[in-house]
């Protein structure tokens, strides 16, 4: 085995992994509880207006991609091999979700200004006056 020292004392290598696997698992929870947090917030904003049912999807795809996030990592610390292995597949299946909303919601937003670009491009009409 090659040791990865972490910290002073003297340890094993697995100790030292262990110890590196935690302060990520506590970093990515960290980080998937403020992108939950946001994508909340961010749904909560877009009640309406042309931008609504894009950003709301992304928003509802991120907050199932933390919550999927936090079940793996939830996964880690779990005793049993059965509830590990239930865990794994509602993890998977609610970040496929997360993914397809977050994949939705950007082709709307992705069309909604290619739409807007091509509006702009198109020609204004000059109204000819009719004299009788």
């Amino acid at each position: 085995l090659y040791r990865i020292p972490l910290s002073k004392g003297v340890g094993t290598a697995v100790e030292d992994i262990d110890a590196l696997r935690m302060i990520i698992n506590i970093a990515s929870a960290a980080v998937s509880l403020l992108s939950l947090y946001y994508a909340l917030r961010l749904s909560i904003i877009f009640r309406s207006g042309i931008l609504q049912k894009s950003w709301r999807g992304i928003a509802i795809g991120i907050i199932l991609v933390s919550i999927a996030n936090l079940i793996f990592l939830a996964r880690t610390i779990t005793i049993s091999e059965g509830m590990s292995q239930v865990l794994l597949y509602a993890g998977a299946m609610t970040a496929f979700m997360g993914g397809l909303f977050v994949l939705f919601g950007l082709r709307k937003e992705y069309r909604l200004w290619h739409d807007f670009a091509k509006e702009k491009e198109k020609p204004v009409a000059t109204e000819q006056k009719v004299q009788s």
